[in-house]
């Protein structure tokens, strides 16, 4: 009986460490699960904006001229061609509109199809003498209907987007204009992405992607009906459409090649094609595990102290008690400092990681937004050159309006590029005057009235006045958008210099307030408390940063009275300045 006594007792020590472990493993599982989940969540939010972004770049490129092929169709050199040839005098007016559009491509064809005049007349090969009545997009325009089609071209071999307008004489189609937009560039733009994206049509047929081997790959099995048709088409050419290695086993996910993405798709409005952002998955799986690294880590260097200071407290005894005491207490503290620090690291690193991203991505709004800017110029200058401008002045009015647009895409390379603009003294009260009469509109229509105190001796700052307009637009739009939901539709602007030479701006809405976010919280980019589709969360953190980059600073605070304040603060220019 004294044996088994003894012998039971000599395996209780095992018990406590087996049991450590196992609790130390549930932990860590539980750990990567949980650090999975929010790494999933925040590359679904980022691919969310990417997608978006690339949406609207491709809509906007294939829509730039889908208006064309109606202003060709309805000039009347056009509809005289197609009834009385020969169309020379017109090659030569399509290709002058074809280099002016960046069309590569224009063309009419008469009612059999037959191309009587083309913009590449020069060309070889040219379109001029080629009959088309096999394509689709001249089939549905000789109904009376505008078409427009993906397609390889069946002259050129090249791929392009061909927009189709019927000619009419007296309600009834007698030819076709067409436009092809070359698709080169759009490619050209997804391949340097770095991203994983592809584009599919109605058929499930990839037609634009970021990887060469995905384009004119199938995602699912065409019928042979259906094959067929797109055969006599001839609408991919000879490409055989061979059947992608692509599976959707859930909602935001796709196995591609083997290999396993997160997915997300939107549609496109015209044309009904499908864009899909895949994102690799092993990112997150990396990050889960090196915080159960770290953890881990944590858990075995705590585990050594603990171990470590009870063998000393064993060989030290009574004796050595208080002295071990107050060595533990100081490894606290050291460790709290060390933890402290490492917190504070890795905040900024993700603020870091964020405004990187801000930075991308202002650079690619940048880019994108210059075409639609510069066709909106032209449209402008070629309707006063032709005297077509409105006599109430509202061309001049747009002209100022895309003048200001073309300026604000100018500042969001702020964030793409290290250096800032030259400063100047500027009137702080011309900036709130300025950004008063670009959001007056808004302010009429929500009812808001408006309540201002601007000194009447001007007060100058060193800065750059659109960046500050900017500033206080997007202070003043939060402030509408907060108290047109308010039992109380006001806004207060107040202006004033404290005797430490610091010029003060506040405004203040009667809204709902700030529940209790701080403005680090506000001004994280990608945050924001709208719904989706009506911002990014991009407003505030670039506001923050301009006025950092002034030397000011932004803060926000809860209103007394209720509603929130936002309060920007410069340094005011002195004389001897």
């Amino acid at each position: 009986m004294i044996a088994q006594t003894k012998t039971t007792n000599s395996q209780l020590p095992f018990k406590g460490p087996l049991l450590l472990s196992v609790v130390a493993l549930v932990i860590l599982a539980t750990l990567f699960y949980t650090a999975t989940s929010v790494f999933r969540t925040l590359e679904l939010s980022q691919a969310q904006a990417k997608l978006s972004l690339y949406r609207t770049t491709i809509e906007n490129e294939l829509q730039r001229l889908e208006h064309l092929p109606v202003i060709v169709a309805d000039k009347v050199q056009v509809r005289n061609a197609v009834q009385s040839r020969p169309a020379d005098r017109l090659n030569q007016e399509l290709l002058d509109l074809s280099q002016d559009a960046r069309a590569e491509a224009i063309y009419v064809m008469d009612a059999q199809g037959l191309t009587i005049a083309a913009s590449n007349f020069e060309n070889t090969p040219t379109f001029l003498g080629k009959n088309y009545g096999f394509r689709r997009y001249f089939k549905e325009a000789m109904q009376g209907r505008r078409a427009s089609l993906f397609a390889i071209g069946a002259t050129t071999s090249r791929a392009g987007y061909f927009l189709s307008a019927p000619i009419l004489r007296s309600g009834t189609p007698i030819g076709v204009a067409v436009v092809k937009l070359d698709l080169t560039r759009l490619t050209e733009i997804l391949e340097q992405t770095n991203e994983m994206i592809l584009v599919s049509n109605k058929d499930n047929i990839v037609v634009l992607s970021s990887r060469a081997d995905w384009r004119y790959r199938s995602l699912l099995a065409l019928n042979n009906n259906r094959r067929k048709e797109i055969y006599q088409e001839r609408q991919f050419g000879q490409e055989e459409l061979q059947l992608l290695d692509w599976k959707t086993p859930s909602k935001n996910a796709a196995i591609l090649n083997g290999q396993k993405f997160l997915s997300l798709e939107a549609q496109l409005n015209n044309p009904l094609w499908t864009i899909r952002y895949l994102g690799d998955t092993r990112a997150i799986r990396e990050r889960a595990l090196l915080v159960v690294a770290v953890a881990a880590g944590m858990m075995a260097l705590s585990a050594l102290a603990f171990l470590t200071w009870r063998s000393g407290r064993l060989r030290h005894a009574l004796s050595a008690s208080q002295k071990d005491r107050k060595r533990l207490q100081r490894e606290i503290e050291v460790r709290r400092q060390a933890e402290r620090r490492l917190t504070r690291v890795q905040e900024e690193l993700k603020r870091s990681s964020k405004l990187a991203a801000l930075g991308q991505l202002a650079a690619s709004v940048t880019h994108e937004l210059g075409q639609p800017i510069s066709a909106m110029k032209n449209y402008l200058a070629a309707e006063e050159i032709a005297g077509d401008a409105p006599q109430s002045g509202l061309g001049r009015q747009m002209s100022l309006i895309v003048a200001r647009m073309e300026n604000i895409t100018k500042q969001l390379r702020f964030f793409a590029s290290d250096r800032g603009e030259d400063m100047s003294p500027v009137v702080i009260q011309n900036v709130v005057r300025g950004a008063l009469s670009m959001v007056k509109y808004d302010l009429e229509k929500a009812e808001i009235e408006l309540a201002s105190t601007l000194p009447a001796q001007d007060i100058l700052v060193l800065g750059n006045q659109q960046r500050l307009e900017q500033v206080v637009i997007n202070v003043l739009r939060n402030a509408i958008m907060a108290a047109e939901t308010a039992p109380e539709h006001k806004v207060m602007i107040d202006l004033s210099v404290v005797l430490s030479g610091q010029v003060t701006l506040c405004v203040t809405d009667r809204g709902a307030g700030l529940g209790g976010q701080t403005i680090d919280q506000l001004s994280e980019p990608f945050h924001t408390t709208r719904s989706s589709g009506e911002g990014m969360g991009l407003g505030l953190a670039i506001s923050a940063s301009i006025i950092q980059e002034h030397g000011g600073q932004l803060t926000a605070r809860d209103a007394k009275a209720g509603g929130a304040e936002f309060i920007i603060v410069l340094n005011a220019l002195q004389e001897d300045d």
